[in-house]
């Protein structure tokens, strides 16, 4: 008995057979990564997709030019401050002034409305509106330090109380938080 059978319809089967039940235990490395899977890569997606170059386009393309956080910039820091506490100063204003909506319930368009809550198209909107994701949250602290003639960039990585990151899987989707 093959667990590999290809189709006359080019469709490839698999099957498994007595998989054990996974039990927690106290004190165990992340569920997620303990966990039996199967990973199929059939998408031509993934043919010549570069993460890395995705990615960076994204976050550059939300966190805008330096020019655009200058003036929040200019309210946070003193150009006498030193570098160190230029970037103590800039990380205080981001954790004290924006409210982090990934700890909040997801919301309904309904309830985004009520509250007037508009969508986040950059690091200038996270920084007016006074909120964003953790993600959004991220980039515009990368975009206040670049503003502040800083070099600064996002770093995708696994979140470690959830999953651990495997190099022998190719599947960028491991890296699920920045930082």
């Amino acid at each position: 008995d093959k667990p590999f059978q290809l189709g006359n319809d080019g469709m490839l089967t698999v099957l498994l057979r007595d998989l054990p039940a996974f039990e927690e235990e106290p004190f165990m490395p992340p569920a997620n990564a303990l966990k039996t899977r199967y990973h199929v890569l059939y998408s031509r997606f993934y043919l010549g997709f570069n993460p890395e170059e995705f990615y960076r386009e994204y976050v550059n393309k939300f966190i805008g030019k330096p020019k655009a956080l200058a003036a929040a910039v200019q309210q946070i820091v003193a150009p006498q401050d030193p570098p160190d506490t230029k970037l103590r100063k800039l990380y205080l204003a981001v954790q004290e002034r924006i409210r982090n909506l990934s700890y909040e319930e997801g919301y309904t368009k309904k309830e985004l409305k009520r509250e007037g809550m508009k969508e986040r198209k950059s690091a200038e909107d996270v920084w007016k509106l006074g909120y964003g994701t953790s993600d959004e949250i991220t980039n515009l602290f990368v975009g206040l330090c670049r503003a502040a003639g800083f070099t600064a960039d996002v770093v995708w990585v696994a979140e470690r109380d959830d999953n651990l990151f495997d190099s022998a899987i190719p599947l960028y989707d491991q890296l699920d938080d920045v930082v």
